[in-house]
């Protein structure tokens, strides 16, 4: 008997059809700020920023936003132990007001990463943990660590800083006893900050 050898029949592949990354708007609406935002997609502010090309955190009402990822379906309310909690109620709903700030729970708490300074300063006493910073209120404790050591300490904000030729392009000036608690070697040294809001503006 003559061998018959199966040919087997080979499809042409489908075309695969490059997919593009899902992305949506978010128009920014009166409150918020780049930060907030950026949590709120769990994106970094420095992704949000590249994909939308901007050059500083500054934000208007109404401006749209470009978000990479999927839109999420619903935003998940935050349990609270709370009884007097207001629950999403036609109420609170027009009046957006009567609901609790995301502050109240933590949420909120904002990353910096950037360039400190040590100064000496008669104004600030250099035994003392204390620090000033552009925006974060007077009374804020900020969490610094210097990533080269991997050393943290917490420290308070008692005012703003103006620049000046010592202050310029950093994020935070601080006491030489904050400089020495993270083993920081130079008087500039790049670190993390990291801070929520003061606890009377609840």
């Amino acid at each position: 008997p003559v061998e018959t050898k199966a040919v087997p029949i080979t499809t042409p592949a489908a075309p695969s059809i490059a997919k593009t990354d899902p992305s949506f708007e978010h128009v920014v609406a009166a409150g918020e700020t780049i930060y907030s935002i950026a949590q709120k997609y769990q994106l970094t502010t420095y992704q949000l920023k590249n994909f939308n090309k901007l050059t500083s955190n500054e934000l208007t009402v109404g401006q749209k936003l470009i978000i990479k990822g999927e839109k999420p379906a619903a935003v998940i309310p935050v349990a609270s132990n709370n009884d007097d909690e207001p629950s999403e109620s036609p109420e609170t709903l027009k009046n957006p007001n009567l609901k609790r700030p995301a502050a109240v729970y933590g949420l909120n708490k904002i990353e910096e990463k950037g360039t400190g300074v040590w100064i000496s300063d008669p104004d600030l006493d250099p035994n003392k943990m204390l620090i000033l910073h552009r925006t974060a209120p007077v009374g804020t404790i900020i969490q610094i660590t210097n990533p080269m050591t991997n050393r943290s300490t917490f420290a308070k904000v008692v005012g703003k800083f103006t620049e000046n030729e010592t202050t310029k392009d950093v994020i935070i000036v601080m006491t030489k006893a904050v400089a020495d608690a993270v083993g920081a070697l130079d008087k500039r040294f790049f670190c993390n900050l990291i801070y929520g809001p003061k606890d009377n503006e609840k």
